[in-house]
């Protein structure tokens, strides 16, 4: 079942176009689901932006009877790239002429601390609270997964890290939560050899904390397009998600 809205958010000065995902008996019970936060929504859900979609993610969902709500916050429009990124990646290592990276800490408290609490008053949801991203937004989804205790885990798919400076390992290193799950997935089939290599530094800036949950997922013979994502979404899902649930009960 799909919902839709706009809220103004003052916070971080713009209108924010939220998609909404809710299990197909969620008005036929009281009980409340764990919830994802999905960055780019606007890539993701058919029924809105048709011309943008990239992947039917409400039709994976339901294929799969996934039991929990999904948040997808839209990103600014593509005419804004500038913004995009300062909004989503905020070890932005370019043009600071252009992009503003203290913005995405600004995103990041807004979505925390103001839109999560206002989602609680319209949807149930319970504390196990998920984070998904995809190439600029997986930055943004590793980010907020070690800067805040309320995010149980993420799925982060090709992370832009040749966009970032050195200090996202030197944070992941000091600040990460090892008992925090987390699915990483990149493709080699059109990695540089540098994105090859910051990705397995990514790895073993994880592995050396002793991670709890921690899965990477390298598939040489897949690219790092949204086809290949979504190819591997389910398997994400299953990994990070679904045994976790299984193992609670």
């Amino acid at each position: 079942m799909l919902d839709s809205f706009r809220i103004r958010a003052v916070t971080i000065k713009r209108n924010i176009k939220i998609s909404a995902y809710l299990p197909k008996d969620y008005y036929k019970t009281d009980k409340k689901y764990p919830l994802l936060i999905l960055f780019d929504g606007q890539y993701f859900f058919k029924f809105l932006d048709e011309d943008k979609r990239i992947i039917d993610f409400n039709s994976i969902l339901e294929s799969e009877n996934r039991d929990f709500i999904v948040i997808a916050p839209h990103a600014p429009k593509e005419e804004m790239p500038d913004w995009r990124i300062s909004e989503l990646n905020p070890y932005y290592k370019g043009n600071i002429e252009t992009v503003d990276s203290s913005l995405a800490s600004n995103y990041a408290e807004y979505i925390t601390n103001e839109l999560i609490p206002m989602l609680k008053t319209k949807y149930r949801f319970s504390d196990e609270i998920y984070l998904l991203g995809y190439k600029d937004s997986a930055i943004l989804s590793l980010y907020m997964l070690y800067a805040y205790s309320i995010y149980k885990g993420a799925m982060i798919f090709s992370p832009n890290l040749l966009e970032c400076n050195h200090k996202v390992f030197e944070d992941i290193d000091q600040r990460f939560d090892t008992t925090k799950k987390i699915f990483i997935y990149q493709g080699g089939k059109d990695a540089l050899d540098e994105e090859e290599n910051l990705f397995y530094d990514l790895q073993s800036t994880i592995s050396k904390g002793n991670a709890e949950y921690f899965i990477l997922d390298y598939e040489q013979n897949l690219d790092n397009s949204a086809e290949s994502m979504k190819s591997r979404l389910n398997v994400a899902f299953d990994m990070i998600i679904k045994k976790i649930f299984e193992n609670k009960n």
